[in-house]
């Protein structure tokens, strides 16, 4: 089951908040730092276009790269033997 974006947020400040009781630190609500919030909320976005993302960026570096830059180099060297005859 897919959570909302509010409780994806409350379930990671409730983790958070174990983390710091744990370690014996108590880091009121209000004090955390905006980075830290910053963090969660790019998480909830990630895990809400996680899909997309993925299947985006694949299709993204198929499309634009094709082969990896070892793998283009080795096609060059091959064309270059069989142009130069070599």
């Amino acid at each position: 089951m897919k959570q909302s974006p509010n409780e994806l947020h409350n379930e990671l400040m409730d983790k958070l908040k174990e983390f710091t009781d744990e370690v014996g630190y108590h880091l009121p609500p209000d004090k955390i730092p905006d980075t830290t919030k910053s963090l969660i909320n790019l998480f909830i976005t990630y895990e809400k276009y996680r899909d997309s993302i993925l299947f985006n960026g694949k299709r993204t570096l198929e499309k634009g790269i094709g082969q990896l830059p070892i793998e283009k180099q080795k096609e060059f060297e091959r064309k270059i033997k069989e142009y130069y005859g070599r």
